[in-house]
């Protein structure tokens, strides 16, 4: 006998607004992405001092996205100032659950493409994504504002409760400290260079996070070891070799 689970729900909404978050992913750094649905594991013990990004659409995509949401809302029958982007991110491990976004539809001239997850306005690190041997999960919704109230409550097919979902994309994020491996070099980019100040043609670069090398370093510094793209790509093609042995 087979089983199969299912989200059922009592009231219709309409393909356009349910696959709506379907095309966006969460980026870590410039270098690890993330599909809706799908899961990533960075197993090099540098999750927590990643950045974390929600890209909502491609860099060409991002007006047609925004279009797309307000056009599928009134396809419904729900006004845009009655529906809201929401992003939350959760850990298990932390026990903790926060909500990192919450942005009208009625205002999606002000939404930026990608949004910053792992930093609050003070600039301190995101709890939830301090769990670095475990990961975090991130759910992002289309959902009703919390005052929404049914015009219709005679119309079955239109959602009632304030705060449902109409649409979401779930993002699992792993993360594994090994012990064997202090750090694993990451690509330099261009972007990374002019990020950085640095002239082009350059190989290494070792991020200390703004250590001071003139005060005393406490404990064990967080070290990112930045190798030219190309460079680091050709290492890994051939990583038995003595040549990227060395390196």
């Amino acid at each position: 006998m087979s089983r199969e689970k299912r989200t059922v729900r009592p009231y219709t909404v309409g393909s356009a607004l349910s696959s709506s978050l379907s095309e966006t992913e969460v980026l870590l750094d410039d270098d690890l992405p993330c599909r809706a649905g799908s899961s990533l594991t960075v197993d090099d013990g540098t999750f927590v001092r990643r950045e974390v990004r929600l890209v909502w659409a491609a860099e060409g995509d991002f007006d047609r996205f925004r279009t797309k949401l307000t056009n599928a809302a009134l396809e419904i029958g729900v006004h845009p100032r009655w529906l809201r982007l929401v992003v939350v991110a959760r850990s298990g491990s932390l026990k903790l659950a926060e909500k990192l976004v919450d942005h009208g539809l009625e205002r999606l001239e002000d939404l930026e493409r990608c949004t910053r997850l792992d930093r609050r306005p003070n600039g301190d690190r995101t709890p939830v994504f301090c769990a670095g041997s475990h990961g975090a999960v991130i759910d992002a919704y289309v959902a009703l504002s919390p005052d929404w109230t049914s015009g219709t409550l005679a119309e079955r097919r239109l959602p009632k409760r304030s705060s449902s979902w109409l649409a979401r994309a779930t993002f699992r994020l792993d993360a594994r400290a090994s012990s064997a491996v202090l750090f694993r070099p990451r690509p330099l980019t261009e972007a990374k260079r002019e990020e950085f100040g640095l002239p082009q043609g350059t190989l290494r670069f070792i991020d200390l996070g703004g250590q001071d090398l003139a005060e005393v370093i406490e404990g064990t510094p967080d070290v990112d070891v930045l190798v030219d793209e190309e460079t680091l790509a050709a290492l890994n093609a051939n990583s038995a070799s003595k040549a990227a042995v060395w390196f």
